[in-house]
Parts: structure tokens; sequence; C-alpha cells
């Protein structure tokens, strides 16, 4: 994704982003420059749905645009609030349609988005407004399979001897019968039942999901029944029926990424919602898609923001590395060459794997902070004076070279930066008198824990072996205890997992958490374990 210049220019040399970002929408110009007031916070808008996982912040530019006659903020208005489920903008951007076409079915698309917001009595306050400024609209309302769900609601605070189990079954026969065309009436089906509170809404939506799989609406209402549910199962399990159904590449990931990330955001399977991210990046990596990729910084900054969280950012290290050999835009580019400087020399101590990271970044933002402080703490017997040495389109030695001064007269020597070195970190070597553990593999798996109380809270693994793993926590447990876990394993290929009831002692505390050794692990499990720790 292309990123203002002024926008690059500003976060080429920032440490944190997000707060970066902040800090220009805190400068946008005032009223007395409208015009490129509009324009940047359209582009400023751009820039923080592409970095900020969240994108409630992208969304209140968008939406600032929009009400300050901006034309060009309405269609990313409307897909970032349908994405993020922000029924009182759509239901806004709805009636601001309506007094511009005077268009009817704007105040029932504003009514519908109430409906979705749970706000079923404005909702119906919106229906009876629409028909009694359209006549012509009244007489749809009595009369129109289509406006069924508009009809309910009106009935409903009328008092009207409304039968809703009879009018969802219509809504159902109609969609059969509409065959490709049924969403719409499964819409209405969904609507009149949460309306009235039913337990239907979930069935209705299932059928719909697997009726109209391509539509964003129903997808985007089951997404949130299986979210709700808690079921990790049936979530896996619904996207990997539809990431069967993607066509193309570029589509997979954002079906993977947009799973993911609302996972990881709503704390509803973290752990799968993080692996799920991995994966996306990986196939775009391995797949030559990440220029394509939307919200690819704001995917990497909710592993980062895991991982540093953990103090896991070194098992980010191969992934940063294909990162770094991607063709990405210059942004990415430039937001990969950073983390994984900082990965390599400030979290693993690895000079020699950070220097390609430091060329990166230097190509990049020449004279960066963090690559000039990597200089002066690598080379601290002579000041580096940094000369911005333009890259060559096919260059003879895999270096950058930056010139140190010494005699004016002399041929000055140079400091070479290995492009070509390993970028992945050497892993520490273990303390002369470390006792021999199993191998551990650092990944993210959702657990449940149950103490002897009968107690029991969720939490993530960070890292787990065939005798024990970590869980991250900062509840107060006593070492020696022995706790159950319900441990939902990654499976050995693609988006699998299962689940594995165990006992285990609290053998260790950290500021972390706590270490755990399992109690008489089945082979089932040990067998899983090995499969991963062997990845």
């Amino acid at each position: 994704m292309e990123i203002a210049g002024w926008v690059h220019a500003a976060l080429s040399r920032a440490d944190d982003w997000r707060a970066e970002l902040e800090k220009l929408r805190a400068a946008l110009p005032t009223e007395r420059r409208r015009p490129e007031r509009l324009a940047r916070t359209l582009e400023l808008a751009d820039a923080t749905e592409h970095i900020e996982p969240d994108r409630s912040r992208a969304l209140a530019l968008y939406l600032a645009a929009w009400r300050d006659g901006e034309r060009g903020a309405r269609t990313h208005l409307l897909e970032l609030a349908r994405e993020l489920r922000a029924y009182m903008t759509l239901a806004e951007i709805a009636h601001a349609d309506h007094e511009d076409t005077k268009d009817p079915e704007a105040l029932v698309a504003a009514g519908r988005a109430l409906i979705d917001a749970d706000l079923a009595e404005r909702a119906a306050q919106t229906f009876i407004r629409a028909a009694e400024q359209h006549p012509s609209l009244a007489d749809s309302i009595a009369t129109s399979p289509r406006l069924i769900d508009v009809r309910v609601s009106i009935g409903l605070t009328k008092l009207a001897n409304v039968d809703p189990e009879r009018e969802i079954d219509a809504c159902m026969g109609k969609a059969r019968d509409a065959g490709d065309g049924g969403a719409p009436y499964f819409l209405q089906a969904a609507r009149i039942a949460r309306m009235t509170k039913l337990t239907r809404r979930a069935a209705i939506l299932g059928l719909a999901a697997k009726s109209a799989p391509n539509d964003r609406e129903i997808v985007r209402m089951f997404e949130d029944v299986l979210l709700d549910s808690g079921s990790a199962d049936d979530f896996l399990v619904y996207h990997r029926h539809r990431l069967e159904a993607t066509q193309g590449g570029a589509d997979w990931v954002e079906c993977v990424r947009d799973a993911a990330c609302e996972l990881v955001l709503r704390n509803v399977h973290p752990g799968l919602g993080l692996r799920m991210l991995r994966t996306s990046i990986e196939h775009a990596y391995a797949n030559k898609l990440p220029g394509r990729m939307r919200r690819h910084i704001a995917a990497w900054e909710l592993l980062v923001a895991n991982a540093k969280e953990t103090r896991s950012t070194i098992a980010l290290a191969p992934l940063l590395a294909d990162g770094l050999r991607a063709d990405l835009p210059p942004l990415d580019a430039l937001y990969i060459a950073k983390r994984g400087l900082e990965v390599a020399w400030k979290d693993a101590g690895d000079a020699l794997a950070a220097q390609p990271y430091v060329a990166k970044l230097l190509d990049r933002s020449p004279g960066h902070p963090l690559a000039a402080a990597f200089l002066s703490e690598a080379f601290p017997d002579a000041p580096i004076d940094l000369v911005d040495i333009p890259e060559e389109k096919e260059p003879v030695m895999p270096t950058v070279t930056f010139r140190i001064p010494t005699i004016a007269t002399a041929r000055l020597p140079s400091v070479e930066l290995k492009r070509d070195a390993s970028p992945i970190p050497a892993p520490p070597a273990p303390p002369p008198d470390a006792t021999m553990r199993s191998p551990r593999k650092v990944v993210p798996v959702d657990v449940v824990v149950e103490l002897p109380t009968g107690a029991f809270f969720s939490a993530m693994l960070r890292d787990l072996s065939t005798s024990g793993a970590f869980v991250s926590s900062k509840r107060v447990l006593e070492v020696g205890i022995v706790v159950t876990l319900e441990i939902r394993l990654p499976g050995a290929k693609g988006l699998t997992q299962r689940n594995f009831r165990i006992d285990a002692r609290i053998a260790r505390k950290t500021e972390l958490g706590y270490g755990l050794a399992f109690v008489n692990p089945p082979p089932e499990l040990v067998a899983g374990i090995t499969l991963l720790v062997g990845d």
C-alpha cells in the first residue's frame, strides 16, 4: 500500500509509529486551510488503517473527513465501518444519504443498522418516520417480502399481533426459493430473531453462511456468533470451508488475516489468532504477495506486541528474515528493517545478524537513529560519518560502505555491512552448569487452567515441550500445586488443532508466569508436541 509522502517522512525516523501518527493527527491544519486539512486527514486515515491493528482512530479520521465534506472518504468510511461493526456510523451515513437523495431505502438501511446495534426501539421509530414521510414506502412495508423485518419491527412497537416465528419461517422460505439471491431474506430472518431475542438466530446465520458464503454482511454476523460462543473448533471449521472456496492467494491471505485479527483483538482464543496471523504473513511472503496485502504492518504490530509481552521476540527472527527478502512497499520494508534490527541487535545481541537489517534500514532512511546507534556500538573505535551512497541496481558487492575519515591525504578506509550475513540470530550458548532440557517450541497456544478448587481461567502458553510448558499469567498461584490443563495443541498441517486434557505441576514462578511440568502426559500429546517442536 502506498503511503502519502509527508506521512512516510515523519515515520521514517520515528521510534514509535503509532505515537507519531497521533502527533500527526494533532497537528492537522486548522479550518483556515480546509482543502489541505481534508486531503491530509484522508491520507492520515489511510496510513493509520494500514499500521494500527485496532483501526478505531482510522475510522474516526475517515468520519471526520466525511463530515467535513470530503467525498473521497465515503467509500473508505463505509467499508471500515462495516468491518468494525460500527453500526451507529452506518446509521448516520444512511440518514445523511436520505437528506441528500430523499430515497426512502436510505432510512430503511438506517433502521436495519440500528437493529444490528441492538437498538430495536430506535430502529422501529426510524421505520415509522420513514413510512410517514414516504407513503409509497408505507404501502411496500405492508406487502413487500423484502421488508418483512421492517413490518415486524413496527408491529412489535405498536403491540400488534406479530408472530416472529412465522415471519422468520416466511423469510427462510423466500431465501430457499431465491437460491443464490437468498441473502437478503436470511438477513431479515436474522434481524427478526435479534429483535425478539430468539435463540434461532445462530442457526439462521449458520445456514445463511453455507448458502451465501460470499455475502460479507452474513459472514460478519456469523463470525460474531462464533466468537461470542467461544468455540474455537467451530470457528476453525467454518474458516477452513471459507478458505477452500477462496480463489487466489491474495484473497486467502486476506481471509486468514481478517479472522486472525478478530480473534486477537477480541481476546477470544488469541493463541490461535496469533498463529493464523503468522500463517497469513508466511503465505504472503512465500507467494510474493505482500505488496497486495492490506494492513501488513498492523498484522506485524499484533505479533510484535505479544512477543514483547512474553519476551519471545527472538522467535520472530525467521519471519523477519523472510520479510527482509520480500519485495515490500517502501514503508513496509522500512518497518521490517527496523523491527529486524531491534530483534537481532537489541534482543539477541547478534551484531552480525543485525547488519543486513542495518543496510536495508539505511537504504530506506539514510542516517536513521537506530542504525546510527548500532554503528556507534558495533564500531566504537572510530566515529562513523554516514555518507548517503546511492544504491546501485546491480551492486557488485553485497555491502553498504560508510567512509571513516582519517588523514585527509590518505585513502579513506571503510566499514562494510554484510548484506549477505544470515539475519537470524545465533541461539545463545547454554551456561556450563545448565541441565539438559527437552527441546522447546515458542508458539502461542490457548489453554484453560483448572485449579484444585474447581475455579478456572483462560490463558496462553508461551512455549511448550514434551515435558512441560510455560503459561503467561499474572495470577497468584502456589508453586507445587497440580492443575489441570485443557490444551488446544496446533496440528501439524494447516489451520487445525486438537484438544488435550492433562495434569501439570507448577514447578516455578517468574514475573511473566509459571513453568509447568506435565504429569504423565498421554502418548498422543507427546507425539503432537514432538512434531510441533521439530517443525
